[in-house]
Protein backbone atom coordinates (compact mmCIF):
# COMPACT_ATOMS: atom_id res chain seq x y z
CA UNK A 1 0.00 0.00 0.00
CA UNK A 2 2.73 2.38 0.79
CA UNK A 3 4.25 1.46 -2.29
CA UNK A 4 1.23 2.13 -4.17
CA UNK A 5 1.00 5.76 -2.41
CA UNK A 6 4.52 6.83 -2.99
CA UNK A 7 3.84 6.11 -6.82
CA UNK A 8 0.91 8.38 -6.82
CA UNK A 9 2.37 11.03 -4.48
CA UNK A 10 5.02 10.90 -7.75
CA UNK A 11 2.55 10.93 -10.63
CA UNK A 12 1.15 13.81 -8.54
CA UNK A 13 3.92 15.61 -8.59
CA UNK A 14 4.92 15.24 -12.15
CA UNK A 15 1.23 16.57 -13.14
CA UNK A 16 1.98 19.87 -11.04
CA UNK A 17 5.31 19.90 -12.27
CA UNK A 18 4.51 20.22 -15.60
CA UNK A 19 1.32 22.00 -14.96
CA UNK A 20 3.83 24.26 -13.93
CA UNK A 21 5.74 24.77 -16.78
CA UNK A 22 2.82 25.03 -19.09
CA UNK A 23 1.13 27.61 -16.80
CA UNK A 24 4.69 29.63 -16.18
CA UNK A 25 5.01 29.80 -20.23
CA UNK A 26 1.66 31.43 -20.56
CA UNK A 27 2.16 34.14 -18.31
CA UNK A 28 5.68 34.70 -19.56
CA UNK A 29 3.73 35.43 -22.77
CA UNK A 30 0.65 37.22 -21.75
CA UNK A 31 2.74 39.29 -19.56
CA UNK A 32 5.14 40.70 -21.90
CA UNK A 33 3.15 40.70 -25.05
CA UNK A 34 3.81 43.87 -26.95
CA UNK A 35 3.64 45.69 -30.27
CA UNK A 36 5.84 48.29 -31.93
CA UNK A 37 4.80 51.69 -33.56
CA UNK A 38 8.06 52.15 -35.34
CA UNK A 39 8.12 52.06 -38.96
CA UNK A 40 9.29 48.87 -40.67
CA UNK A 41 12.53 51.58 -41.27
CA UNK A 42 13.20 50.27 -37.45
CA UNK A 43 14.17 47.03 -38.82
CA UNK A 44 15.93 47.98 -42.29
CA UNK A 45 17.56 50.90 -41.40
CA UNK A 46 20.22 51.43 -38.68
CA UNK A 47 19.08 55.04 -37.79
CA UNK A 48 21.39 56.82 -40.46
CA UNK A 49 18.85 57.49 -43.08
CA UNK A 50 19.93 55.09 -45.49
CA UNK A 51 19.35 51.46 -46.36
CA UNK A 52 21.98 48.66 -47.59
CA UNK A 53 21.84 45.11 -47.31
CA UNK A 54 24.39 45.10 -43.99
CA UNK A 55 21.55 47.33 -42.10
CA UNK A 56 18.63 45.30 -43.08
CA UNK A 57 17.57 43.26 -40.24
CA UNK A 58 14.63 41.49 -42.13
CA UNK A 59 16.41 40.26 -45.35
CA UNK A 60 19.82 39.68 -43.08
CA UNK A 61 18.51 37.59 -39.83
CA UNK A 62 14.59 37.15 -40.17
CA UNK A 63 13.31 34.34 -42.32
CA UNK A 64 10.53 35.13 -44.65
CA UNK A 65 7.43 32.79 -44.62
CA UNK A 66 5.81 33.29 -47.79
CA UNK A 67 2.18 31.86 -47.05
CA UNK A 68 1.32 34.51 -45.10
CA UNK A 69 3.96 37.23 -45.96
CA UNK A 70 6.06 37.61 -42.50
CA UNK A 71 9.14 37.82 -41.59
CA UNK A 72 10.21 35.91 -38.22
CA UNK A 73 13.28 35.12 -36.01
CA UNK A 74 13.69 33.70 -32.70
CA UNK A 75 15.83 35.30 -30.34
CA UNK A 76 17.62 32.65 -27.82
CA UNK A 77 20.67 34.63 -26.60
CA UNK A 78 21.67 38.48 -25.04
CA UNK A 79 23.88 39.17 -28.69
CA UNK A 80 21.20 38.70 -31.05
CA UNK A 81 18.80 40.07 -28.44
CA UNK A 82 21.04 43.56 -28.38
CA UNK A 83 20.36 43.97 -32.22
CA UNK A 84 17.21 44.35 -32.00
CA UNK A 85 17.04 46.31 -28.93
CA UNK A 86 18.74 49.03 -30.72
CA UNK A 87 15.67 49.04 -33.58
CA UNK A 88 12.72 47.85 -31.43
CA UNK A 89 12.61 50.81 -28.88
CA UNK A 90 9.66 49.11 -26.72
CA UNK A 91 11.98 45.86 -26.39
CA UNK A 92 12.19 44.98 -22.52
CA UNK A 93 15.57 45.51 -20.54
CA UNK A 94 17.87 42.72 -20.96
CA UNK A 95 17.39 42.30 -17.56
CA UNK A 96 13.76 41.44 -17.80
CA UNK A 97 15.07 38.47 -19.88
CA UNK A 98 16.27 35.06 -18.98
CA UNK A 99 17.26 33.25 -21.94
CA UNK A 100 17.70 30.12 -19.68
CA UNK A 101 14.64 29.76 -19.50
CA UNK A 102 13.01 31.96 -22.35
CA UNK A 103 12.98 33.17 -25.77
CA UNK A 104 11.65 36.05 -27.80
CA UNK A 105 9.70 35.36 -30.90
CA UNK A 106 9.79 38.59 -33.43
CA UNK A 107 7.41 39.12 -36.31
CA UNK A 108 7.75 41.71 -39.21
CA UNK A 109 5.67 43.19 -41.58
CA UNK A 110 6.58 45.29 -45.03
CA UNK A 111 3.49 43.91 -46.57
CA UNK A 112 -0.07 46.56 -47.03
CA UNK A 113 -2.08 43.89 -45.66
CA UNK A 114 -5.84 43.16 -46.37
CA UNK A 115 -8.67 44.89 -44.49
CA UNK A 116 -8.83 41.71 -42.14
CA UNK A 117 -5.21 41.60 -41.17
CA UNK A 118 -5.03 45.69 -40.18
CA UNK A 119 -4.35 45.73 -36.61
CA UNK A 120 -3.43 42.30 -35.60
CA UNK A 121 -1.62 41.00 -32.78
CA UNK A 122 0.29 37.65 -31.56
CA UNK A 123 -2.68 35.77 -29.98
CA UNK A 124 -1.19 32.55 -29.21
CA UNK A 125 2.15 30.49 -29.12
CA UNK A 126 2.45 26.72 -28.71
CA UNK A 127 4.73 24.26 -29.47
CA UNK A 128 3.86 20.35 -30.88
CA UNK A 129 6.36 17.81 -31.66
CA UNK A 130 8.63 19.54 -33.87
CA UNK A 131 7.00 23.23 -34.68
CA UNK A 132 7.00 26.20 -32.46
CA UNK A 133 3.41 27.80 -33.72
CA UNK A 134 2.74 31.61 -33.81
CA UNK A 135 -1.06 32.22 -33.79
CA UNK A 136 -1.23 35.69 -35.94
CA UNK A 137 -5.16 37.39 -35.16
CA UNK A 138 -6.83 40.69 -35.74
CA UNK A 139 -7.89 42.73 -32.64
CA UNK A 140 -11.81 42.78 -31.87
CA UNK A 141 -13.27 46.46 -33.28
CA UNK A 142 -9.77 46.66 -34.49
CA UNK A 143 -7.75 50.64 -35.31
CA UNK A 144 -8.05 50.27 -39.51
CA UNK A 145 -5.67 53.21 -39.05
CA UNK A 146 -3.28 51.19 -37.10
CA UNK A 147 -0.19 50.37 -38.73
CA UNK A 148 2.01 48.48 -36.53
CA UNK A 149 4.14 46.36 -38.09
CA UNK A 150 6.84 44.63 -35.70
CA UNK A 151 4.90 41.90 -32.98
CA UNK A 152 6.92 40.07 -30.22
CA UNK A 153 6.53 37.77 -27.44
CA UNK A 154 8.41 36.13 -24.52
CA UNK A 155 7.85 32.85 -24.76
CA UNK A 156 8.75 29.84 -22.20
CA UNK A 157 11.61 27.79 -23.65
CA UNK A 158 9.51 24.77 -23.65
CA UNK A 159 7.71 26.19 -26.75
CA UNK A 160 10.93 26.46 -28.97
CA UNK A 161 11.46 23.76 -31.38
CA UNK A 162 13.36 23.94 -34.62
CA UNK A 163 10.95 24.71 -36.87
CA UNK A 164 8.61 28.08 -37.00
CA UNK A 165 5.25 28.10 -38.33
CA UNK A 166 3.09 31.98 -38.47
CA UNK A 167 -0.48 31.04 -39.39
CA UNK A 168 -3.04 33.98 -39.56
CA UNK A 169 -6.57 33.38 -37.81
CA UNK A 170 -8.75 35.20 -39.88
CA UNK A 171 -12.39 35.81 -39.11
CA UNK A 172 -15.56 33.52 -39.36
CA UNK A 173 -18.56 33.58 -40.50
CA UNK A 174 -21.24 31.59 -38.97
CA UNK A 175 -23.90 30.77 -42.22
CA UNK A 176 -26.78 28.93 -41.39
CA UNK A 177 -27.05 25.37 -43.45
CA UNK A 178 -24.23 26.60 -45.70
CA UNK A 179 -21.97 24.06 -46.18
CA UNK A 180 -18.09 24.82 -46.50
CA UNK A 181 -16.40 24.87 -49.61
CA UNK A 182 -13.95 23.03 -49.45
CA UNK A 183 -16.39 20.12 -47.76
CA UNK A 184 -18.74 19.90 -51.21
CA UNK A 185 -18.83 16.91 -53.19
CA UNK A 186 -16.77 16.96 -56.33
CA UNK A 187 -19.35 16.83 -58.45
CA UNK A 188 -21.50 19.25 -57.30
CA UNK A 189 -23.50 20.07 -59.64
CA UNK A 190 -25.19 23.30 -61.56
CA UNK A 191 -28.62 21.98 -60.72
CA UNK A 192 -27.57 21.27 -56.94
CA UNK A 193 -26.27 24.93 -56.45
CA UNK A 194 -29.47 26.56 -58.47
CA UNK A 195 -31.30 24.28 -55.36
CA UNK A 196 -29.00 25.51 -52.88
CA UNK A 197 -30.31 29.03 -53.29
CA UNK A 198 -26.49 30.11 -55.37
CA UNK A 199 -25.99 32.77 -58.00
CA UNK A 200 -25.18 30.52 -60.23
CA UNK A 201 -24.00 30.21 -64.02
CA UNK A 202 -22.46 28.05 -66.59
CA UNK A 203 -20.45 28.92 -69.03
CA UNK A 204 -20.17 32.88 -67.81
CA UNK A 205 -24.13 32.52 -68.45
CA UNK A 206 -26.87 33.18 -65.71
CA UNK A 207 -29.17 30.25 -65.01
CA UNK A 208 -30.13 31.00 -61.43
CA UNK A 209 -33.87 31.22 -60.76
CA UNK A 210 -33.46 34.91 -59.29
CA UNK A 211 -31.11 36.82 -61.71
CA UNK A 212 -31.16 39.86 -59.39
CA UNK A 213 -29.43 37.84 -56.50
CA UNK A 214 -26.45 39.85 -56.70
CA UNK A 215 -28.32 42.91 -57.21
CA UNK A 216 -30.17 42.32 -54.33
CA UNK A 217 -27.26 41.67 -52.14
CA UNK A 218 -25.48 44.51 -52.91
CA UNK A 219 -28.36 46.62 -52.00
CA UNK A 220 -28.25 45.21 -48.42
CA UNK A 221 -24.66 46.14 -48.34
CA UNK A 222 -25.32 49.73 -49.62
CA UNK A 223 -27.16 49.96 -46.61
CA UNK A 224 -25.07 48.63 -44.57
CA UNK A 225 -26.76 45.35 -43.58
CA UNK A 226 -24.61 42.37 -42.72
CA UNK A 227 -25.09 40.22 -45.82
CA UNK A 228 -23.90 36.81 -47.68
CA UNK A 229 -24.19 35.56 -51.19
CA UNK A 230 -22.50 32.44 -52.78
CA UNK A 231 -21.64 32.23 -56.19
CA UNK A 232 -20.94 29.40 -57.81
CA UNK A 233 -19.53 29.13 -61.77
CA UNK A 234 -19.63 26.16 -63.94
CA UNK A 235 -17.01 26.72 -66.95
CA UNK A 236 -16.46 23.79 -69.21
CA UNK A 237 -16.78 21.52 -65.88
CA UNK A 238 -14.38 24.06 -63.97
CA UNK A 239 -16.47 24.72 -61.00
CA UNK A 240 -15.26 28.16 -58.25
CA UNK A 241 -17.33 28.77 -56.03
CA UNK A 242 -16.79 32.08 -54.00
CA UNK A 243 -18.96 33.17 -50.52
CA UNK A 244 -19.10 36.78 -50.19
CA UNK A 245 -19.84 38.22 -46.51
CA UNK A 246 -20.23 41.56 -46.23
CA UNK A 247 -19.75 42.72 -42.41
CA UNK A 248 -18.91 46.64 -40.87
CA UNK A 249 -18.15 47.87 -44.50
CA UNK A 250 -15.98 45.35 -45.59
CA UNK A 251 -16.75 42.45 -48.18
CA UNK A 252 -14.70 39.07 -47.21
CA UNK A 253 -14.18 36.96 -50.78
CA UNK A 254 -13.35 33.12 -50.06
CA UNK A 255 -12.67 31.50 -53.34
CA UNK A 256 -12.18 27.57 -54.15
CA UNK A 257 -13.67 24.54 -55.34
CA UNK A 258 -15.14 21.61 -54.07
CA UNK A 259 -12.26 19.46 -52.65
CA UNK A 260 -9.83 21.86 -52.74
CA UNK A 261 -7.15 21.98 -50.09
CA UNK A 262 -7.02 25.51 -49.40
CA UNK A 263 -9.71 28.54 -50.00
CA UNK A 264 -8.27 31.79 -50.88
CA UNK A 265 -9.11 35.06 -49.24
CA UNK A 266 -9.82 38.84 -50.14
CA UNK A 267 -11.42 42.05 -48.77
CA UNK A 268 -12.50 44.61 -50.06
CA UNK A 269 -14.15 48.06 -49.66
CA UNK A 270 -16.68 48.32 -52.17
CA UNK A 271 -18.11 46.60 -55.06
CA UNK A 272 -20.18 47.65 -58.39
CA UNK A 273 -21.84 46.31 -61.75
CA UNK A 274 -20.50 47.78 -64.93
CA UNK A 275 -21.54 46.78 -68.15
CA UNK A 276 -19.28 47.25 -71.54
CA UNK A 277 -20.52 46.29 -74.46
CA UNK A 278 -19.76 43.36 -76.67
CA UNK A 279 -21.18 43.03 -80.23
CA UNK A 280 -24.87 43.46 -80.68
CA UNK A 281 -25.00 42.35 -76.59
CA UNK A 282 -23.39 44.05 -73.10
CA UNK A 283 -21.38 42.22 -70.60
CA UNK A 284 -21.92 42.74 -66.93
CA UNK A 285 -19.22 43.18 -64.30
CA UNK A 286 -19.68 42.99 -60.74
CA UNK A 287 -15.94 44.07 -59.80
CA UNK A 288 -14.26 44.34 -55.82
CA UNK A 289 -12.40 47.15 -55.14
CA UNK A 290 -9.95 47.92 -52.24
CA UNK A 291 -11.27 51.37 -51.68
CA UNK A 292 -13.77 53.95 -52.55
CA UNK A 293 -11.33 55.88 -55.13
CA UNK A 294 -9.58 52.77 -56.31
CA UNK A 295 -9.63 52.47 -60.51
CA UNK A 296 -8.30 48.48 -60.81
CA UNK A 297 -10.81 46.20 -59.50
CA UNK A 298 -10.86 42.48 -59.15
CA UNK A 299 -14.01 40.83 -60.91
CA UNK A 300 -16.24 38.85 -58.76
CA UNK A 301 -17.77 37.96 -61.96
CA UNK A 302 -18.21 38.77 -65.29
CA UNK A 303 -21.46 37.45 -67.40
CA UNK A 304 -21.34 37.65 -70.77
CA UNK A 305 -24.05 38.85 -73.26
CA UNK A 306 -26.15 38.80 -71.03
CA UNK A 307 -28.18 42.62 -72.05
CA UNK A 308 -29.19 43.00 -75.50
CA UNK A 309 -27.31 46.27 -76.81
CA UNK A 310 -30.05 49.10 -76.50
CA UNK A 311 -28.71 51.53 -79.14
CA UNK A 312 -28.48 48.08 -81.26
CA UNK A 313 -32.12 47.18 -80.64
CA UNK A 314 -33.74 51.12 -81.11
CA UNK A 315 -32.13 52.95 -83.87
Amino acid sequence: MNKIVKIGIAILCITVSLTGITFAGVTIYNSFIKKDKMETRGLFDAGRGYTNYETDLMVNYMTWQNDVGLYYRTITNSNDYEKYKSRILTFPEVSEINFDKDFIVIIANENVRDFDEIDMGISNVYADETTTNIIMKQKENPNMNDTTNVWYAIVDNSQLKDNVKITIEHKKFDNENVIEISKLPLDYSVNTAIEDGCFTLKNNKVVSSNEKQLDEFIEKTEKGERSFVRVYSNYDGNITITDVNFEDGIYYADRGCPNCEKNYRNTYKKIEKREAPNGDYKDIGYVFYEEKNSSDGVPLVIIQNWVEDYKKNHK
